[in-house]
């Protein structure tokens, strides 16, 4: 049997069908490419467990528990996947939505979603200042203040010494796109221990 398609009972079709409708949804934010090679390796494993028997619907209800729940281990590899991308590409699209993922793969995932979140806001904030001292009125820089504090930042009329100048402009935005990238490098690549399905646990898809 080269697919679950050919399977001639009519019920234990049906159950793998929902069972694959699922899995789709899962890895809808995936590539097609990427979606296809983790569809037909879970399908290896579901004909892999049904060889050798009638495959019937119990015994494609029996796979399937063998393998799991799609919506308790496939998340996590999505997340896994979208990190690689971002770590590829540096797009912000693919930044943000690999951090979307990561966040809803348990505790752990979500404490990593936000730092990194928090990361690429001072990011941000750097490029932003940047630019508004180089577009803006406003004092915006490294300024010690009459106090004796230092302030860093953007304000309509700061008591306090420019340090830095218009050299803040280049340094904030040059320190901005630096942190944006080297955060993105390190989040492609960290790996997490993945949850796989019960059926191989040497599998990596």
């Amino acid at each position: 049997m080269a697919s679950w398609i050919e399977v001639g009972d009519v019920p234990a079709r049906r159950l793998l069908a929902a069972y694959f409708a699922k899995v789709d949804r899962a890895l809808a934010p995936l590539s097609r490419e990427e979606a296809d090679a983790v569809r037909l390796e879970l399908e290896a494993h579901i004909l892999d467990a049904m060889a050798g028997t009638p495959a019937g619907e119990a015994d494609a209800r029996a796979a399937l528990e063998q393998l799991g729940d799609p919506e308790d281990f496939l998340p996590q590899l999505v997340a896994d996947r979208l990190r690689a991308r971002a770590g590829r590409t540096f797009g912000p699209h693919d930044v943000v939505l690999a951090i979307l993922r990561t966040a809803v793969t348990g505790l752990r995932g979500l404490v990593t979603a936000i730092v990194m979140s928090l990361g690429y806001i001072i990011a941000t904030v750097l490029i932003f200042l940047g630019i508004m001292k180089l577009t803006t009125n406003q004092d915006v820089g490294v300024f010690r203040l009459s106090t004796g504090q230092l302030f860093i930042g953007a304000d309509n009329n700061v008591d306090g010494v420019d340090l830095l100048g218009v050299w803040f402009a280049p340094l904030a935005i040059v320190a901005g796109l630096v942190l944006y990238l080297a955060l993105t490098w390190v989040y492609g690549r960290v790996k997490r221990p993945r949850v796989l399905p019960p059926a191989d646990t040497s599998n990596e898809f």
